[in-house]
C-alpha cells in the first residue's frame, strides 16, 4: 500500500496509521516514503470471496481508504502412494507410503490438527507422518484368520482442513 501526498507527485505519506474493516491486521510497518506493509488475517475466513477496507490515516492530512478482495479456496493438493497394488498374506502386516503434498506452497501436508486419514480396509489402518522424509508410512493390519479375498480394493482420503 502507497499512501502518496497527491496522485501526480511522488510524494509519500509516512507516519499513518492503518486500521482495516471486514479484516483482522497485524504486523503494520511503515517502510517509508508512504509504503506501508500489513499482514492480513484469513485463518477464519470460509471458501468464497470476502472483501474488506484498509484505511490510512495521519493528523493533518485526508484519510484514504482502498478495499481489497480476498479470494479463500480449497489448496491443490495430491497424495500419491508408493504402490498401486499389494500382494498381502494373511496374517502379515504390510507398508506402502504416501507422500500428502500442498502443490500450491510446493510442500508436504503434515499430521498436525486437523488431518484426518480414513480408509476402507475392514481392519485398523496405521497412519504415521515420517517428518524427515516428508511422507506417511501406512500399514495394513491383517489376521491369520482373515478371509482369502481376491482383488480386494481399498481406498484412502487425506484431508486436512
Amino acid at each position: 500500500m502507497c499512501w502518496c501526498l497527491s496522485r501526480t507527485e511522488d510524494l509519500g505519506i509516512g507516519g499513518a496509521t492503518i486500521t482495516a474493516q471486514g479484516i483482522t491486521i497485524y504486523n503494520q510497518q511503515d517502510l517509508g516514503s508512504g509504503v506501508y506493509q500489513v499482514s492480513v488475517d484469513v485463518s477464519g475466513l470460509a471458501k468464497g470471496e470476502h472483501l474488506y477496507n484498509l484505511t490510512a490515516d495521519k493528523v493533518g492530512y485526508e484519510a484514504q481508504k482502498i478495499s481489497f478482495k480476498v479470494v479463500i479456496r480449497i489448496a491443490f493438493t495430491y497424495a500419491i502412494p508408493t504402490v498401486g497394488a499389494l500382494d498381502i498374506p494373511v496374517g502379515d502386516d504390510p507398508v506402502f507410503y504416501v507422500e500428502y503434498w500442498d502443490i500450491d506452497h510446493d510442500l508436504a501436508i503434515t499430521d498436525g490438527a486437523p488431518f484426518l486419514a480414513t480408509s476402507t480396509w475392514i481392519h485398523s489402518v496405521t497412519i504415521t507422518y515420517l517428518p524427515g522424509e516428508e511422507r506417511y508410512r501406512v500399514t495394513f493390519i491383517t489376521n491369520d484368520d482373515d478371509t482369502l479375498v481376491q482383488n480386494f480394493i481399498v481406498s484412502f482420503n487425506f484431508s486436512k482442513v
